[in-house]
């Protein structure tokens, strides 16, 4: 028996050395392709945010490095796209903001509205359909499927 639970731990030892071997042969080199950079302030984001500091009050500044955290991300993916950079920082300003404004936890609704509300008279109709798409789907975990889809 004793010599059977050795074995067992063996292979168990062993299997999991061979996926992490296997697992990076196989991932691509982390030197090839753009670098992420950190983005930790934008005028954009702060004309809008620095309207709710006092509504979102002890958050604040974690929804804030939050913005940037995602912000700094989507640029990544986007390859340093800069056209939609604008868009898509309103959009995350108001992206989880429902959270504050009404204080519920099923706030995606809730965000658009208050990001069309406040935007409608600063973007065009395409580009606030892009927004209401990256706050509705901002948790999807699947493909998006619509304009903007490499946006979204």
């Amino acid at each position: 028996f004793f010599v059977r639970r050795i074995m067992c731990r063996c292979i168990v030892v062993l299997v999991v050395v061979l996926i992490a071997i296997i697992t990076v042969a196989f991932l691509p080199n982390s030197n090839e392709g753009p670098e992420l950079t950190l983005i930790t302030s934008s005028p954009g984001v702060e004309e809008e945010l620095e309207k709710y500091e006092d509504l979102i009050g002890e958050d604040y500044y974690g929804y804030r490095g939050h913005i940037y955290r995602v912000l700094s991300y989507s640029m990544y993916f986007l390859n340093g796209d800069e056209t939609y950079r604008t868009v898509i920082e309103k959009a995350l300003v108001y992206h989880d903001i429902g959270l504050w404004t009404d204080n519920v936890l099923d706030y995606l609704d809730p965000s658009v509205e208050v990001a069309k509300k406040n935007l409608q008279n600063s973007f065009s109709e395409e580009e606030m359909q892009l927004i209401d798409d990256i706050i509705v789907y901002h948790h999807k975990i699947t493909p998006f499927e619509g304009p903007h889809a490499d946006i979204v």
